[in-house]
C-alpha cells in the first residue's frame, strides 16, 4: 500500500558507484531510495548508465519498477574536449576530468529522453544512484546535507527544484548534483543539457561565468549544471530545497 498515489517517474544516469568518492556506492543508497520513493509512490523507473558489468545487480534492486533502460558500453569523449579546446584548462582537485563530465551529462540527457511523455506523471524526480551514501567532506565541506533529498509533493510545477547549500557555492559554482525534481515539462527540457554543453562549453563562451569567482577558469561539474540551467531558462526560477536532516 503505497503512502500516496502520486505518479512518479525517477530517474537514475551514470555509474552505480562514486568515480571520486571511493566509500559512496549505489547498492548501499537502495535501501534509502526505497524507502523514500518507491514504497511511498506509484514509481516508473528509467536508467542510462554505463555500468555494463552492474546490470546484473541493477536489475536485481530496481528490476521490478524499470519501465525502460538502456545500459551501454563507456563512450570515449576526450574527443569532443579537445574539439572544444578544454583539454588544458585547469581542473580542480578531487574534481571530474572533462571528459568524465561530458560522460556524465551525456547519461543524464539520454535518462531523461526514455521517459515516456504519453504518462501524465505528477513529478520526474532525478537522482543519482549513490544518493544518501555520499560523503560531505567531498562536496566542498558542505554543512549541507545535499545527499539527502526533500521531494516536496506540492512542488511549484513551473520550477527545478534542487538541493539548499551555501548561496556562495551556488553563485560562484552552482548546484549540487545529487538530485532535481519537478514536473515533466521542466524536466525534458533536461533532455538537450549534453547537446547544449557540447555545444557551448568553450574557454572563450564560458570566460565571463568563470572567471569572476575565486577559481578563475577551473572547471567543475556544478559550473557545468549551472551553464546548462542558465542556457535552459531554469536557473533564475529554481526553487532551493532544504535537505533533509540538513543541520543534524
Amino acid at each position: 500500500n503505497k503512502e500516496n498515489n502520486m505518479k512518479i517517474a525517477l530517474v537514475l544516469s551514470g555509474y552505480m558507484d562514486s568515480l571520486k568518492d571511493l566509500s559512496s556506492h549505489g547498492e548501499d543508497a537502495f535501501p534509502y531510495i526505497k524507502k523514500k520513493i518507491l514504497d511511498k509512490y506509484d514509481v516508473d523507473i528509467y536508467i542510462h548508465s554505463w555500468d555494463i558489468g552492474k546490470t546484473e545487480l541493477i536489475n536485481k534492486l530496481y528490476g521490478k519498477w524499470i519501465v525502460k533502460q538502456k545500459i551501454e558500453p563507456q563512450i570515449d569523449f576526450q574527443p569532443i574536449v579537445i574539439k572544444n579546446n578544454m583539454h588544458n584548462l585547469p581542473i580542480n582537485p578531487g574534481s571530474a576530468t572533462c571528459k568524465n563530465l561530458f560522460s556524465q551529462f551525456y547519461s543524464f540527457q539520454e535518462s531523461i529522453k526514455l521517459i515516456d511523455t504519453k504518462i501524465n506523471y505528477d513529478a520526474v524526480i532525478k537522482i543519482r544512484f549513490d544518493i544518501s551514501r555520499i560523503n560531505l567532506s567531498t562536496i566542498n565541506n558542505q554543512p549541507h546535507r545535499v545527499q539527502l533529498i526533500n521531494f516536496i509533493e506540492d512542488y511549484n510545477r513551473n520550477s527545478l527544484h534542487m538541493a539548499k547549500w551555501a548561496q556562495s557555492t551556488l553563485d560562484l559554482e552552482g548546484p549540487a548534483d545529487v538530485w532535481f525534481y519537478s514536473s515533466i515539462k521542466i524536466m525534458r527540457k533536461l533532455a538537450y543539457i549534453y547537446d547544449i554543453l557540447v555545444k557551448d562549453v568553450k574557454p572563450k563562451s564560458l570566460y565571463g561565468l568563470w572567471a569572476n569567482n575565486n577559481y578563475g577558469s577551473i572547471v567543475n561539474g556544478a559550473k557545468f549544471y549551472k551553464w546548462a540551467f542558465m542556457r535552459l531558462n531554469l536557473w533564475d526560477s529554481k526553487t532551493l530545497v532544504s535537505c533533509e536532516n540538513e543541520h543534524l
